[in-house]
């Protein structure tokens, strides 16, 4: 009766511990403790053998996060916990879910992605920044850096894709290497655009948690140019000059916006050129060494007004800013040529003869 008593007493207490510790198995204990040792492979491998006993149980995937993360494996570290957050029918361990959400979001954020970018390898800052948008959705910082990201990386492949053209100039190419470098440009363009897109996506995901952001609205007004999005653009746009009146920038994209909708809104290009030339004044107006802004401005007077009087001043200025303009010398001794100023334009004409010597 006494052993009897004794037992029962024994399963009581076992009970109760059981209880308390959250009914955690041998393994999932043991798990822990190779997690908190550093043994990280060891933990996945004992929390493993605990969902097969408890495949329901929250507590475990929440862990099972935690050691990945250690291993360094975020996104599987984010599979764990969204699947952790599903079985936690109760909210029973959302507080938890959500402390180890932030942990490592902050992780992967600052000592990868801003890591990366900062080191310009913008494909694995890519891939970290949409990480974190996927870590923690509310993070406007994320879904930025994502969108910052493929601007800068759409850049780089613009560059490629130039070389790539400049080798095409090359008269020893085959027929063969130029189908060759035509499909790798082609390819390349075909990620910028996406690129792109993906960047607008990113930059309104952004604004959307921080609607009245300078910077966002900015940043989305420059995406929405490199998309084609003129309409969408000009908007934006327009209510970014009233808030930032002094802002050189911004009267640039302005005016970008129209320069490009001249082609592709052919039954209002005479107030789209107007409004470019003047948004482009208004910039230069703001700072005057805003090379890209004269020489634009340079562009619509000679190709579409055929001022090209105002057109050489544009270009005087712009070659004083990047005297290595090869096609800022081309066009200035052309003007200069319309003009009758042969003297002028057979200067202009050497200077490019030197730059296309030197190879720059």
């Amino acid at each position: 009766m006494f052993l009897k008593k004794g037992a029962s007493l024994l399963a009581i207490v076992v009970l109760g511990i059981m209880v308390i510790a959250g009914c955690r198995t041998p393994e999932f204990e043991g798990g822990i403790v190779h997690l908190n040792a550093g043994r990280f492979d060891a933990a996945i491998k004992d929390f493993e053998i605990a969902l097969q006993s408890d495949p329901n149980n929250s507590e475990i995937y929440l862990y099972l996060a935690k050691a990945y993360a250690n291993k360094k494996d975020f996104a599987q570290a984010n599979t764990e916990l969204n699947t952790a957050q599903e079985k936690d029918t109760t909210g029973k361990y959302a507080q938890k879910i959500a402390g180890a959400r932030e942990e490592i979001w902050y992780k992967v954020y600052n000592d990868f992605a801003l890591v990366e970018f900062e080191q310009k390898n913008f494909a694995k800052a890519l891939e970290y920044f949409q990480l974190c948008t996927q870590l923690d959705p509310s993070k406007k910082e994320s879904f930025f850096g994502t969108g910052a990201t493929c601007t800068l990386l759409a850049q780089n492949k613009n560059v490629e894709a130039a070389g790539l053209e400049e080798q095409m100039k090359n008269p020893e190419l085959t027929a063969e290497q130029i189908d060759q470098l035509k499909s790798q440009i082609s390819a390349l363009d075909e990620e910028i655009k996406k690129l792109h897109l993906l960047a607008v996506d990113m930059y309104e995901a952004a604004l959307a948690k921080d609607p009245e952001n300078l910077d966002y609205l900015t940043d989305l007004s420059s995406a929405y140019l490199d998309a084609g999005m003129l309409d969408k653009a000009a908007v934006l746009l327009e209510k970014l000059v009233t808030k930032n009146p002094d802002n050189p920038d911004i009267f640039y994209k302005v005016a970008r916006s129209n320069h490009l909708a001249i082609s592709t809104d052919p039954e209002n290009a005479s107030l789209h050129l107007q409004k470019a030339k003047e948004y482009y004044q208004k910039t230069v107006d703001l700072d005057p060494t805003y090379s890209d802004a004269i020489y634009y401005l340079g562009t619509l007077y000679m190709d579409n007004d055929l001022d090209y009087a105002n057109a050489v001043k544009c270009f005087e200025d712009y070659v004083k800013i990047v005297p290595e303009d090869k096609v800022a010398w081309a066009r200035l001794a052309q003007c200069y040529g319309k003009l009758g100023e042969k003297e002028k334009a057979i200067e202009a004409a050497k200077k490019l003869d030197e730059l296309e010597k030197a190879g720059k």
